[in-house]
């Protein structure tokens, strides 16, 4: 037997009931008297800084609304569990209860009685993400109520109908959750797709992760992508690991068996999913699979793969050119080792005034934009052959094109600024030629677009749009549905990164890849002073070690420098063409590169 392909699956009931729960619960209308407990707001905290905290069981007689306040901070217990959370719920209840459908954050909560048997739990500036940790944004102020059923049970108050989700305190969210990734396969196999997730440390990290994996690809919003772990099962009980090994333990939910022959790609493929959610569990090394007590085997024959295998499918793709781009006296150069020279064929020997240059992953095409905006040409980095001439780029005409972008598949992206708005266009040079074709982005396409991105992976799009009437700038993403062959297929829906609104950017001037999962937002706030914010592209605000906080650069940039691979460095282009390096701590120095190099730029 061969190993299935999942792509997508119908969307969980578990996740819906969440959602319907929340949206039934904004329809209370709360009374204006009554009893009312509240939890004040909470301070920060540092990652990793949360004390142990075993909450108390429900008091003996305690009120409704006593006894659902109780609920809410019992969810706060460290280590993570939901043990004595269920204790404040009826029997049926504390059996049907399912808090990992999903993860509620809030700031602050209080709970009003609404006669009876009933209260009303309200959350403030509540977010929500599902069941596997992805972040869904925030909660409409509207669903934020929720509305809690309760019953006697031995005399005593207990919950009937809770919420299927874990909530808790953002400051507990932050201390306790780790923001890591889930990584499925581009259609095209040859890289790994990361997906931000945040899910608890401590013992159970591995076992969320595979959970999630084994969830497969988000229907609707990671259409395309493929997933090698088997279908039809499910973790036995948890995800050990034992002396450095994470030993998954799979069973059949189908009552049909799973597959577990794979073929070598995909046992390659596996291995490399595998490999890259669990290295993020601190103390894994090494990474076993039992279906149905059957075990699996991994490249070469082996029951185990270690959680270092696949840098062939890293989405930074390290086989890119690590090489620093530029243009002196008109003529592209490369620097590499700190040694510069002319990149070769037309655009190393024949000047020219260009506003911005893009160099393919693999360093073989080079597009460049005219001074003036409106022409975009595109060749090859040719070798020399025997002193011949440089065959001429083929040229893209526009009204006013952004500095464009490549992805792993040598797709070129373009971004045209029209006067009625953007136009994406998306094409790959081949045989002399290159046909460049429209691609709707809802909330980019159409808008006063400031600056883009195209992942390395080339399943995401970024983009800065210009507030109207002097607002704040917004950052938006949007997934691409891409096929074998490269060709996009059509987009996901757009959303806008709430981190970046909190931190009310007023003149965004550039964007920037700093690993496959975080992005710096380079903004001038005000007449020489720069800003840079780092943080990840799903738009989670206020967790993580990097939320978007401003690095200060206490001069006019024009662009950041960046590239998704490690070991690259931030770098600031500065208005006298001086090129300046961020530290740990957050200082800016100038960068050992050769002085007065224009349009610098890393590959992608």
């Amino acid at each position: 037997m061969s190993c299935r392909i999942r792509t997508v699956r119908p969307v969980l009931a578990g996740l819906v009931g969440l959602v319907a729960a929340l949206v039934c619960a904004g329809c209370v209308a709360l009374p204006e008297s009554g009893p009312v407990e509240t939890g004040g707001p909470v301070a920060g905290q540092e990652v990793g800084d949360a004390p142990y905290f075993s909450p108390p069981p429900p008091a003996e007689g305690a009120s409704p609304v006593q006894l659902a306040a109780g609920f809410i901070r019992a969810m706060e217990a460290n280590p993570v569990t939901t043990a004595v959370a269920r204790g404040y719920l009826t029997n049926e209840a504390a059996r049907a209860w399912r808090p990992d459908r999903g993860t509620i954050v809030y700031s602050s909560f209080s709970v009003e009685s609404l006669g009876g048997s009933r209260v009303a739990i309200v959350l403030d500036d509540a977010r929500r993400l599902d069941r596997r940790g992805a972040w869904e944004g925030e909660i409409p102020r509207a669903e934020r109520t929720l509305r809690i059923a309760m019953a006697r049970e031995d005399g005593e108050w207990r919950i009937v109908d809770p919420p299927d989700a874990l909530v808790v305190p953002e400051t507990f969210f932050r201390a306790r959750f780790e923001r890591v990734a889930l990584y499925h396969v581009h259609p095209s196999r040859q890289v790994l797709v990361p997906e931000i997730v945040y899910v608890p440390g401590g013992d159970q990290m591995a076992t969320r992760l595979v959970r999630g994996l084994l969830e497969g690809p988000r229907p609707g919003v990671d259409d395309g992508l493929l997933s090698f772990l088997p279908i039809g099962v499910d973790v036995e009980l948890s995800v050990p690991v034992t002396r450095g090994r994470a030993e998954i333990a799979l069973t059949s939910t189908s009552g049909g068996g799973a597959p577990v022959d794979l073929d070598p790609e995909s046992s390659k493929l596996l291995a490399a999913q595998l490999s890259w959610t669990l290295r993020q569990v601190p103390d894994v090394e090494r990474v076993s699979v039992l279906v149905d007590e059957v075990p699996l085997t991994f490249p070469g024959g082996a029951t185990d793969v270690a959680v270092t295998y696949g840098a062939d499918f890293d989405p930074a793709v390290l086989w890119a050119t690590r090489g620093l781009f530029g243009v002196r006296d008109g003529r592209v150069t490369e620097i590499v080792d700190g040694s510069e020279r002319p990149v070769t064929g037309w655009f190393g020997q024949r000047a020219g005034d260009y506003r911005s240059i893009a160099v393919s992953l693999a360093g073989g095409d080079l597009a460049a934009v005219s001074a003036d905006g409106t022409r975009v040409q595109v060749g090859a980095v040719q070798r020399n052959q025997g002193g011949a001439d440089p065959e001429p780029p083929l040229a893209v005409g526009g009204a006013d094109f952004l500095p464009p972008a490549w992805d792993h598949q040598r797709t070129l992206w373009l971004v045209d600024r029209r006067a009625g708005g953007a136009r994406v266009l998306a094409g790959r040079p081949s045989g002399g030629a290159a046909t460049f074709t429209p691609v709707e982005v809802p909330g980019i396409s159409g808008e006063q677009v400031l600056a883009f991105l195209v992942s390395r992976d080339g399943t995401r799009i970024v983009a800065a749009i210009d507030g109207p009437g002097g607002s704040s700038d917004r950052v938006v993403t949007a997934r691409l549905v891409r096929d074998e062959q490269g060709g996009v297929r059509g987009t996901r829906a757009t959303r806008e990164l709430e981190s970046v609104a909190e931190a009310d950017l007023t003149e965004v001037v550039d964007l920037g890849w700093t690993s496959p999962t975080t992005i710096a937002v380079l903004n001038r706030p005000a007449e020489g002073l720069s800003h840079v914010h780092v943080g990840p592209f799903d738009g989670s605000s206020g967790v993580g070690e990097e939320s978007f906080a401003p690095r200060v650069f206490r001069n006019e940039a024009i662009g950041v420098v960046t590239a998704p691979t490690p070991g690259v460095p931030l770098l600031l282009d500065s208005a006298e063409n001086q090129l300046y390096q961020v530290s740990a701590t957050g200082r800016w120095s100038l960068a050992e590169t050769p002085s007065g190099l224009t349009l610098p730029t890393f590959a992608g």
